[in-house]
């Protein structure tokens, strides 16, 4: 298998267990995906070969993602294979009329969602998650997926590493406020933070990330606690009686080196 080969199923690879949306998922290494595709573009692909081992190395594996998101990824490749006048893998194709004829899950219901990233020394490293990935924003579930500010910031984070005229994580102690998920607290572990105390105001989201932090053997490096660092901090009798009643969680008074917060503001 040559490296361009390698480069592509790795990268459809990555797009399906971190449940990429279908209108953003390539097939191509070559960039995003236009509306005058070249079938050049595609070579890969569109080669039976790589179809097959696409198949063996990664459909197969794929039995924990939701079965209508996988269905609709593969019904998107034979739309593809068919512009170009090519023929699907028959084993894609039948897996992927399987799929089709599977019961959906219902909408907001968690599952492992895969986010993988490179080390120092080229090796793969992957943080898996249980989050809601088709959970449209609402009151108490944002923290129930990771959202695209988070992964920019991750992606920022990931990119500094070696820099020291820019944000340094390695070695420090770091605050992440409103961590939802935990991605962001989790990368941060994953990339040589000392200790990394990872906070929400919602208790359920707490103990959720405590479970994802459980989950990826990170225990000894992310914390979680209840900070609510924003809430409640009107003047009326209500804000009041509230930050009354549960003092601990409006106070943090852990010397920390980075505070960081992805989604954490907006406009009402």
């Amino acid at each position: 298998m040559n490296e361009e080969t390698q480069e592509t199923i790795s990268l459809i690879r990555r797009q399906l267990f971190q449940q990429v949306p279908v209108a953003q998922f390539r097939f191509s290494t070559d960039g995003p995906e236009v509306v005058d595709e070249d079938k050049a573009k595609y070579r890969v692909v569109l080669d039976p070969e790589v179809q097959t081992s696409l198949y063996q190395t990664v459909i197969l594996q794929t039995d924990q993602l939701p079965p209508s998101y996988v269905s609709k990824i593969l019904k998107s490749l034979a739309s593809l294979t068919e512009k170009f006048g090519e023929e699907l893998d028959g084993s894609i194709l039948e897996i992927m009329i399987d799929l089709m004829m599977r019961p959906s899950k219902p909408l907001g219901e968690p599952g492992p969602v895969t986010y993988f990233f490179k080390t120092g020394n080229d090796s793969e490293e992957s943080i898996v998650l249980n989050e809601a990935r088709s959970i449209i924003s609402g009151f108490g579930t944002t923290g129930n997926r990771t959202w695209e500010a988070a992964l920019a910031l991750g992606e920022f984070l990931y990119n500094q590493v070696g820099y020291s005229d820019t944000i340094d994580i390695n070695g420090k102690t770091i605050l992440e406020l409103g961590a939802g998920s935990g991605f962001v607290s989790l990368l941060c572990g994953k990339l040589a933070a000392k200790k990394v105390i990872a906070t929400d105001g919602n208790e359920d989201i707490v103990l959720k990330m405590r479970r994802n932090i459980e989950n990826n053997n990170l225990s000894d490096i992310v914390e979680t606690a209840i900070y609510k660092w924003g809430n409640s901090s009107g003047t009326n009798i209500g804000h009041q009686l509230e930050r009354e009643s549960r003092k601990a969680d409006y106070s943090f008074d852990r010397k920390v080196d980075v505070i960081l917060g992805a989604d954490i503001v907006c406009k009402t």
